[in-house]
């Protein structure tokens, strides 16, 4: 069965929340209202659903905070080290 576009490789996302949040920020953004924003401190996210959470799991829960939709569609980008 063919990708979605929407679905990322299974060698691209790490496999957890945990595992994400160390390493990325993730914006998704609103396919229906077209806002967005940009997710840099998972902390809140890992204490409500812990951090063995699925990502795939994580983004199917997000809401639009302007409209109410699944916000399902994002990018994700490295998070930049200090040094």
């Amino acid at each position: 069965m063919p990708r979605r576009r929407d679905q990322p490789d299974a060698d691209s996302v790490p496999a957890t929340l945990g595992e994400f949040a160390g390493s990325y920020w993730w914006a998704p953004w609103c396919e229906t209202c077209r806002k967005g924003r940009k997710i840099v401190d998972f902390a809140p996210y890992i204490e409500a659903y812990g951090p063995d959470l699925p990502m795939e799991r994580f983004v199917a829960r997000l809401r639009c905070k302007a409209c109410g939709a699944r916000c399902p569609t994002g990018v994700k980008g490295p998070r930049k080290t200090t040094g």
